[in-house]
This record gives structure tokens, C-alpha cells and sequence, in this order.
């Protein structure tokens, strides 16, 4: 007996029909997440497109819903969910797109092991091994080259 009802009233199974939207809707998230995603907040606003739409449809079967005049106030509120996941979603995507044609606009950066060492020999900075720029001498400079040099020396004699 659902409390309430009179005795033999069929019911749905809104906490299976829920708990089945939510695997599908995690699944959907997922693959959205690892294959698809591109700006910030677009995985939260298809979240709320999807669990408003499943809050919308599940409790409208409900039979013991808090009512407003006509409507369930959780239903409204599901709907208003789903209704503002959608402008939300655009806006991510269209902010995302935004950024691409900002950073397609501007130079490409590519840059090699060589580039920073001739940039860091022009600018007489030395890059440590934790990767923080020292200003270094025109003769530490020198002094560097010189044991590089003299290490390839040796490495090329011990061949021999």
C-alpha cells in the first residue's frame, strides 16, 4: 500500500527510472567530459540539462508531490534547472569558441631545446635545474661553453 492511496493503486518506479537516468546521465557526462569538453563550467550546465529534464519527467509521475495550485513545486523547480542549463551551456561554448579565435589570432609558440639555449646564451640567463632563471656573467657564460666542451673532449678520448 503507497500511504495515501487507496489500496491496489498502481504506482511508477520513480526511484528506479531515477536511478537509471543517472547512470545514463553519468555515462553521457563522462564520455562529454573525456572526448568533448572544451571550456570551463560546460560538463556543470549539460549536468543541469540533464537532471532537470529527468527531475521534470520523474516527478510528474510522483504521487506525493508538494503542490502549488496546479503545479509541483519540485517540478517547477527541476524545469527552471533545465531551462537555465541551456543559455549556461551556449554561453560556455561560445566564451570557449571566443578564446580559440583569440589564441588562433596570436603568433604560435613553439619553441625547441635549441631556441632556449641560444635565447638564454643572447640573454645571459641560466636556467637552473629547477627551471628559475639566473642572471649570469658574460665569462660564466664562457666558462660553461668551455666545460661542455671540454666534457665532449673527454667523453670522445674514453671512446678510444
Amino acid at each position: 500500500n503507497v500511504m495515501g492511496e487507496p489500496s491496489g493503486t498502481l504506482v511508477h518506479p520513480t526511484f528506479l527510472y531515477e536511478s537509471l537516468w543517472c547512470f545514463i546521465g553519468f555515462v553521457i557526462l563522462f564520455v562529454f567530459f573525456s572526448k568533448y569538453r572544451k571550456g570551463k563550467g560546460e560538463v556543470l550546465a549539460l549536468y543541469f540539462i540533464i537532471y532537470g529534464l529527468e527531475r521534470t519527467l520523474v516527478e510528474g509521475l510522483r504521487t506525493d508531490s508538494l503542490m502549488v495550485g496546479e503545479f509541483r513545486v519540485s517540478q517547477l523547480l527541476s524545469f527552471a534547472l533545465f531551462v537555465i542549463g541551456i543559455p549556461f551551456f551556449i554561453d560556455c561554448r561560445k566564451r570557449y569558441l571566443k578564446q580559440e579565435e583569440e589564441n588562433a589570432s596570436g603568433a604560435d609558440v613553439h619553441t625547441s631545446l635549441t631556441d632556449i639555449v641560444e635565447n638564454e646564451k643572447k640573454t645571459n640567463v641560466a636556467l637552473s635545474d629547477d627551471g628559475v632563471g639566473t642572471a649570469v656573467s658574460d665569462a660564466d657564460v664562457q666558462n660553461n661553453e668551455e666545460e661542455i666542451s671540454n666534457t665532449e673532449e673527454e667523453s670522445e678520448s674514453n671512446k678510444t
